[in-house]
């Protein structure tokens, strides 16, 4: 029998009821060794695993660790591997890895269907994904079409690199083709869930010919199709100006229907394009749209920041008798919050808390009203919704960073320092990187550059692998400090690990070059920007203030030219300080005249 005895392990009550009982002799006392057992081993592993799937991971983990301390050495191979599947079942890398190394350890060999369940659970981490799979090749397996499928959906869905996704994804681009090939070379046919990955990344990477001579080879050799190989055919040609028509005309003819995610497609298309006309009349062809389709729509309204048409969509969700989930209220929450209007936001808040949504979206709302409170000065009540949220123990790491970042811009480090020092030890945050930086940033603001880099040290020993982003924190320490040769170093730092630029870098390397006066170095940071597709609108009005605190007004004209070609236009503080420069000067030459 496995034993389970309560003062190591407590099992969920559903769990107990089961598949456990008690030993009647030993009481029910507090301390009275109530004892449960499983009442066949042999049902240990389907057990673990039908828990782990249902419930939670920790059920599973107390079911193994009760079960391995009673099996025989030869099971618990089918023990460990219960576990796995469990840990691939819900995507859980680090219990997945540590499991691994917890194998290796006890001396069980890892067999083909290991590896499988090893990177399906690590299939949002690309890097263990793929050195998992070399590490199975190294042993002599053979990986199957599935692992193949795997390995490559990893590396286009890898959401934790910084910087543009068309730059990220042109450069896994040909991975995902190799590994393609070498499915060729061992034999294995590439399915449509292999073509439909390699799709989908020439469509993020912006390869427009690519992905539709990828899709014509599917129609001309009668591969079965399948609704998402449409689905990111069709949002890739409304990005790109093409007509989706002749799609969606071709789905009849593969049996497919358009169905709410096909319309989600459409949508998503047309929130890049801002061609909403579009998403509303493929909307209106839908029979009988779902609250999927209808948030969709809504989503629409909400990135073009239109009031009207998202009331009006929120109005029509009520009239047909569908109940507002939480992706719709959360979104009528943002338009408000990016539109700054505090009353909207606060009702709707409060609508959505008295809605039945769940926890996710309630604590999303409550974070977008603290966002706007920050954003409109009203820092106080910012506080007094935060300290709300961190008493109910719903606080997380993007409410966080939104009150770090106000104290920061507000030059209140003590602040920031205070709130660092109550959640840098948080596990579940996961992202401390950010909170580094921001103290830095805090520290820069009110010019304590001596305590900004003993956190930058601090940072470099908890973070191995530094972000983009603690890059430009430094470059802004070395700005400060007038250190020219600094930032250049930080600069050679970045390209030689390879990594990936964001507008915020080049907006900070653009002003603190001019601010040190080193104008042409700050305009080879703009035109590198404009090649990287990173020249915003911020990176061009910074490029502008230096010339103008630079007293150069042939050039800062010159840059506002070229910003306005580009597609940007100054905002009104920035072009009043060059209208101010402009009437000095001219009243300068005058009096000399």
């Amino acid at each position: 029998m496995l034993a389970c005895g309560r003062s190591r392990f407590r099992l969920l009550a559903s769990v107990r009821k089961r598949w456990l009982t008690r030993d009647p002799a030993s009481g029910d006392r507090p301390g009275g060794g109530v004892v449960h057992t499983i009442r066949d081993e042999r049902d240990a592993p389907d057990l673990i695993v039908e828990q782990g799937k249902k419930k939670s991971s920790h059920v599973a983990e107390l079911l193994f660790e009760s079960a391995l301390r009673e099996s025989n050495p030869g099971d618990a191979r089918r023990l460990y591997d219960a576990l796995l599947e469990v840990y691939a079942h819900r995507r859980d890398s680090k219990g997945a890895l540590s499991l691994l190394r917890r194998m290796q350890a006890a001396g069980i060999h890892m067999k083909p269907y290991t590896f499988s369940y090893a990177i399906r659970a690590c299939v949002q981490e690309p890097k263990s994904a793929m050195d998992l799979f070399l590490r199975m090749k190294d042993a002599g397996f053979k990986p199957t079409t599935f692992i193949y499928n795997t390995v490559m959906r990893s590396l286009v869905n890898d959401t934790k690199r910084s910087g543009d996704t068309r730059f990220r994804h042109t450069k896994e681009i040909g991975m995902v083709e190799s590994l393609r090939e070498e499915m060729r070379e061992n034999g294995l046919t590439p399915t449509i869930h292999t073509y439909g990955v390699l799709l989908f990344c020439y469509s993020k990477a912006g390869e427009v010919e690519k992905a539709e001579q990828l899709y014509a080879m599917l129609v001309s050799e009668k591969i079965p199709m399948e609704a998402t190989i449409i689905n990111t055919m069709l949002q890739m040609r409304i990005e790109h100006g093409l007509n989706p028509m002749p799609l969606l005309e071709s789905m009849h003819k593969f049996g497919l229907k358009p169905d709410p995610r096909t319309f989600s497609a459409i949508a998503k298309g047309c929130t890049i394009t801002g061609n909403n006309g579009l998403a509303v009349k493929m909307f209106r062809e839908l029979k009988n749209p779902d609250i999927e389709a209808w948030g969709s729509l809504l989503r629409c309204f909400v990135s073009a920041r239109d009031v009207e048409g998202a009331e009006r969509a929120f109005k029509e969700i009520l009239a047909v008798g569908l109940q507002p989930n939480g992706f719709i209220m959360t979104n009528m929450v943002m338009l408000y919050s990016n539109l700054h209007l505090e009353s909207k936001v606060r009702k709707w808040v409060e609508k959505a808390m008295t809605m039945n949504l769940g926890k996710r979206p309630v604590q999303i709302c409550r974070t977008l009203l603290i966002k706007t409170l920050a954003r409109t000065g009203d820092c106080v009540a910012a506080e007094n919704e935060f300290n709300k949220l961190w008493k109910e123990n719903s606080a997380d790491i993007v409410v966080v960073i939104t009150i770090m970042n106000m104290y920061s811009k507000l030059k209140q480090a003590d602040k920031a320092l205070a709130l660092f020092e109550q959640t840098k030890h948080r596990d579940d945050f996961g992202n401390r990187e950010s909170l580094y930086n921001l103290v830095m940033d805090a520290l820069c603001r009110t010019g304590e550059i001596e305590r900004a880099k003993m956190f930058a040290t601090e940072l470099t020993s908890v973070v191995p692998k530094p972000s983009i982003f603690f890059y430009t924190q430094l470059v802004k320490i070395h700005g400060l400090e007038y250190n020219a040769k600094g930032i250049e170093q930080v600069v050679r730092v970045v390209r030689d690990a390879g990594l990936r630029p964001c507008t915020e870098f080049y907006n900070t390397l653009v002003v603190y070059q001019g601010l040190l006066g080193n104008f042409e170095d700050a305009e080879a940071y703009l035109e590198e920007a404009r090649r990287n597709n990173l020249a915003s609108r911020k990176v061009w009005t910074s490029l502008v203030r230096v010339y103008v605190k630079g007293m150069k007004l042939e050039r800062a004209e010159r840059a506002r030219d070229r910003m306005e070609a580009a597609g940007f236009r100054l905002d009104g503080r920035t072009r009043e300080r060059l209208e101010q420069f402009r009437e000095s000067r001219r009243s300068g030459e005058l009096s000399l005249i």
